[in-house]
């Protein structure tokens, strides 16, 4: 299941994904850019996470958008 993409430049989105590796299921969170043939296609640059990972991360997330008020945040990057 692919729950989105973050646009992080012209050539590149940031996907977020469900994966399975040897029966194992993960959130996959990657750079993938698009190939020649307008696809998208991931790159090695992103992190595998267990799902049991996700809330900490989102805590962390929401500390840094906390600590850094007055920075302007949007979804395109």
């Amino acid at each position: 299941m692919i729950y989105g993409d973050v646009q992080k430049n012209e050539k590149e989105v940031i996907r977020v994904q469900d994966g399975e590796y040897k029966g194992i299921k993960y959130v996959d969170v990657r750079v993938h850019y698009k190939d020649g043939n307008g696809e998208l296609q991931p790159t090695k640059k992103g992190v595998a996470l267990s799902h049991k990972y996700i809330p900490a991360l989102m805590q962390v997330l929401v500390n840094v958008i906390e600590e850094n008020e007055g920075i302007h945040y949007n979804s395109q990057g």
